[in-house]
């Protein structure tokens, strides 16, 4: 079915202080998840071990109780032991990262419109840009840049993540987090905590798996060999275990966006439930 959506960007996080209810704006959706078609040959692969750079020492990605949004996510670093964050942890305004003399650290901003890279000396991340005292800094900002950033508290499980509308669908609106390339990089809490992480495709009725993945890593890239996910449809993030959904996102796909290739344009928070 061919669809043509317009596509209007709107922030919204989500208080895990609030009702059920409220905290999942999808509900109209969750009818259609439960019943699921399986595929014939699904995938369970070893948990992503893509993880860079020293363990958390100390404060770690988690911002260390900042309780700040978080503003960037760490692409790649190497070197910096000390530095407390790994790969694909969150970095959170008035954070301060030490790499050393040699540490090299990578930070892609949520809003989708800055990249840094940073070797040696202190790093003090702010919404802005990192203020780096004793190294280099690069900057990388985009030009022309529409923000379409997540919104991630300190803690994960009471944030929301951006808000776009689709319409129509069907008739209905519905929020998702829309990204620009087919590509997704899902990422949730509970990292070291065994899931299956699996992709529905809501607009199959019922909805159906179109991959899915055993990890531990507390993220997971949507592999080049999986199924192609399809402009402007809607699907279904899931995390599960124990034969429960943890955490759940909707997404989907437009290339129109304008924004940079980006890790933080890739990014799918999983945070809701």
């Amino acid at each position: 079915m061919v669809r043509h959506p317009g596509w209007l960007v709107v922030a919204a996080a989500l208080s895990g202080a609030c009702p059920a209810a409220a905290q999942n704006p999808f509900n109209f959706l969750q009818q259609l998840v439960p019943a699921v078609q399986q595929p014939a040959g699904q995938q369970e692969a070893s948990p992503v071990s893509r993880m860079q750079g020293g363990q958390p020492a100390g404060q770690t990605g988690a911002a260390g109780g900042l309780g700040t949004d978080a503003v960037a996510v760490v692409e790649a670093i190497d070197e910096a032991p000390d530095a407390g964050v790994q790969f694909m942890d969150y970095v959170f305004s008035g954070q301060t990262l030490s790499l050393g003399a040699k540490g090299k650290l990578t930070l892609s901003y949520l809003s989708g419109c800055l990249v840094e890279t940073i070797t040696g000396g202190t790093v003090m991340v702010a919404p802005a840009g990192s203020r780096v005292t004793g190294g280099r800094l690069q900057a990388k900002p985009a030009g022309n840049c529409q923000t379409a950033a997540p919104i991630v508290t300190a803690s994960a499980t009471e944030a929301g993540a951006t808000v776009n509308r689709v319409t129509p669908f069907d008739g209905q609106n519905w929020s998702e987090r829309t990204i620009k390339g087919a590509r997704p990089m899902f990422k949730w809490d509970d990292r070291g905590r065994p899931v299956t992480i699996r992709v529905l495709n809501l607009d199959s009725n019922p909805a159906q798996i179109v991959w899915q993945v055993a990890s531990s890593a507390g993220f997971a890239d949507y592999p080049a060999n999986a199924p192609p996910l399809a402009v402007g449809m809607p699907y279904r993030v899931e995390i599960i275990a124990g034969g429960q959904v943890l955490r759940a996102a909707n997404f989907s796909i437009d290339p129109g966006l304008e924004v940079p290739d980006t890790l933080a344009n890739r990014v799918v928070p999983v945070t809701g439930s």
